[in-house]
């Protein structure tokens, strides 16, 4: 499949809630998660973020885009920004210059052809630029707890049955360029 990655712009927004609307509620189904409130809600949050992160005084989000080519269509996202609230209570660092590594999100036809690798690798490398030294990440799904059990190892946290029995949540804390090495 070719496809291009850029900074997600305004001239994506109208694909956004297409997007996120398959790859979320694919994500709930494929997590056993039957909960049509909490689905609604984790789209309503992804996109709010996403236009707020085109927005001119945005400095602390960064969303690149995955499109396929030539038809120029959104198959995948990846995102960084200030950590969130539970790996602030849970990672007990310093966690003022290390950005949260988020939203890595592929379409379903398009998973398992090496779209999410690249986007993590091209964010990494665009954290390694802005000389940022370490990043977090946290899995809460448990098909992408697996992709980052392999990309990244053991999770420093781990929050058994977070979510439900056999629902744990994870949250890694690497460095950005030990990383980018072993994915290279």
């Amino acid at each position: 499949m070719n496809y291009s990655v850029s900074p997600l712009a305004k001239a994506d927004l109208d694909q956004l809630p297409s997007f996120l609307q398959v790859v979320i509620s694919d994500t709930f189904k494929q997590d056993n998660i039957d909960n049509p409130l909490d689905e609604v809600e984790e789209i309503e949050n992804k996109l709010a973020s996403m236009k707020a992160s085109c927005q001119p005084e945005n400095t602390e989000t960064l969303y690149l885009v995955a499109k396929s080519q030539p038809e120029d269509n959104i198959i995948g996202t990846i995102a960084y920004s200030k950590p969130n609230q539970l790996i602030k209570d849970h990672l007990k660092i310093d966690l003022s210059e290390v950005p949260e590594v988020s939203s890595v999100l592929i379409l379903p036809t398009s998973q398992g052809q090496g779209i999410g690798s690249a986007l993590f690798k091209k964010i990494l490398e665009l954290l390694k630029q802005r000389q940022v030294k370490s990043f977090c990440l946290d899995g809460g799904y448990i098909k992408s707890q697996g992709f980052w059990i392999k990309k990244l190892g053991k999770p420093d946290v781990v929050l058994t049955d977070y979510y439900g029995k056999g629902r744990p949540y994870m949250i890694w804390h690497r460095d950005v360029t030990s990383i980018l090495e072993k994915n290279s």
